[in-house]
């Protein structure tokens, strides 16, 4: 009996092992995932980078106009980047920041597992990065 017993726990305990669960590791994790969590934080870390460059801008603009008739960046650039900087805060900032805050939040408030089609998630995001 005492063979039997040790028997069962050795085989029980052959199948414990669960270490290829859970997500991927390192870059192949946020290239291919289609957890809507994970697309939502790639949206959020995007938006936060595009404020650094947008916030960037808006110091050079707000430098150039602190002293009148001083002139620090040449005028025609100077109005490229006053362009440049409300597109980047626009569509590069609040878009994908309401993207992101939609991927995390509304597959958990009507109680989806993840998104209608994930993939399709995941290509749309990669897209969006590489035309902006």
């Amino acid at each position: 009996m005492n063979g039997t017993m040790t028997e069962s726990i050795h085989t029980a305990g052959a199948h414990d092992d669960h270490a290829h669960h859970g997500p991927e590791k390192g870059l192949k994790r946020w290239l291919f995932t289609t957890n809507h969590k994970d697309i939502g934080t790639l949206y959020l870390f995007f938006s936060l980078l595009m404020l650094f460059v947008g916030g960037f801008m808006a110091l050079i603009i707000r430098v150039e106009l602190f002293e009148p008739g001083k002139v620090l960046v040449n005028p025609e650039y100077f109005n490229q980047m006053t362009t440049m900087h409300g597109l980047i805060m626009v569509f590069g900032v609040i878009m994908p920041a309401m993207a992101g805050l939609a991927n995390w939040m509304i597959p958990m408030m009507i109680g989806a597992p993840d998104m209608a089609l994930p993939r399709l998630n995941n290509w749309s995001f990669l897209a969006f990065t590489f035309c902006f």
